[in-house]
């Protein structure tokens, strides 16, 4: 009986790991000089650590920089010198006009703009969670502007829990323009003229 139960643990312990999904954590490191890539670390369990350049213009990996934990210093500092990082301003806009927050909206994750007194809906990101018969959890990691203030780089965690679950950082940029942001006021306004028609 005991050797039926010891089998079985070992079975139930092996399929929780071959359910779980790829698990990838990064934060956002800093801006290059040349204003066209961003750079985040990333730790990936099943690759290890790794530095990944990023496209400024839609977030796509251009260079990645694999390393162990024993050349950690080193592939820093090599990655901060090549690029000239610089940190960008955080959730705050460089003219100090904008602040970038979130918010899960259901399936999705509203990426949102304060410009006091106002918040508007910038981007909607689908979870992917959305596809998966748990519901996923979303926050906001890190918001960073460039420091033009013309690109908002975000990174998104999402996890699930129970069997299978899984957890996963994702990074998206964005070319900020204040027009394509949808102010809720603005829509209230629209929704309550339609109504007293």
């Amino acid at each position: 009986m005991m050797r039926r139960l010891l089998i079985l643990a070992i079975l139930l312990c092996g399929l929780e790991a071959t359910a779980q999904e790829r698990q990838i954590a990064m934060d956002f490191m800093g801006f290059s000089a040349d204003g066209e890539h961003f750079v985040v670390k990333r730790y990936d369990h099943h690759v290890g650590w790794g530095i990944s350049v990023r496209s400024l213009a839609d977030g796509t990996q251009v260079r990645e920089h694999l390393y162990t934990s024993a050349e950690e210093k080193q592939t820093l500092a090599r990655v901060k010198r090549r690029h000239k990082l610089q940190e960008g301003t955080g959730p705050r806009s460089p003219d100090e006009r904008y602040v970038a927050l979130g918010a899960q909206n259901g399936d999705q994750f509203d990426i949102l703009i304060m410009r006091k007194p106002l918040i508007g809906r910038f981007q909607e990101i689908p979870l992917r969670s959305a596809d998966t018969p748990q519901r996923g959890e979303a926050i906001l990691k890190k918001a960073a502007w460039s420091p033009d203030g013309r690109h908002l780089v975000v990174i998104l965690n999402e996890k699930t829990s129970g069997l299978g679950a899984w957890e996963r950082d994702t990074v998206y940029a964005y070319r900020f323009r204040p027009w394509d942001v949808t102010w809720f006021r603005a829509e209230e306004k629209e929704e309550k003229k339609e109504n007293d028609q």
